[in-house]
């Protein structure tokens, strides 16, 4: 949760009190939904889910983050802020693609982010996301 606050996120929860991370992605201007499913495509899974403030839960404004895969496979601290980083990484690639959309539909995002431009970034975050847990037995 650190991490991405100091990375200009807008944590509901908080901090870390318990075993999720609420993250409001409203301020970075890009959905849940958005980030979910860039995250999906690189082997990260989180959920989109609404935030206080949201005028849909059809379009969530945050992610939910759980943190009990990745205790329970050994990741440590410094592991979940290298966790923090790739989800940034799929948001900026995530805003990347939207700023390339004619509008904010989610078809038109996801229709974008399919093109040959953005397979190199995607199999690149991907690849960092296999370095990172395979340091780490599967459950």
């Amino acid at each position: 949760a650190q991490t991405l606050i100091d990375l200009n996120y807008k944590i509901t929860t908080g901090g870390t009190d318990n075993h999720l991370i609420l993250c409001d992605l409203n301020p970075n201007g890009i959905t849940g939904s958005k980030v979910e499913y860039v995250c999906d495509l690189v082997e990260i899974t989180l959920n989109k889910n609404s935030v206080p403030g949201d005028i849909s839960a059809m379009s969530p404004g945050g992610i939910r983050i759980g943190t009990p895969a990745l205790t329970a496979r050994g990741f440590k601290e410094e592991d979940f802020e290298k966790v923090a980083n790739l989800i940034h990484e799929c948001v900026q690639l995530g805003l990347e693609v939207q700023s390339q959309c004619s509008t904010k539909k989610l078809f038109e995002f996801k229709e974008k982010l399919q093109r040959t431009k953005y397979t190199d970034k995607l199999n690149m975050i991907q690849q960092k996301v296999h370095d990172l847990a395979n340091k780490y037995p599967k459950c």
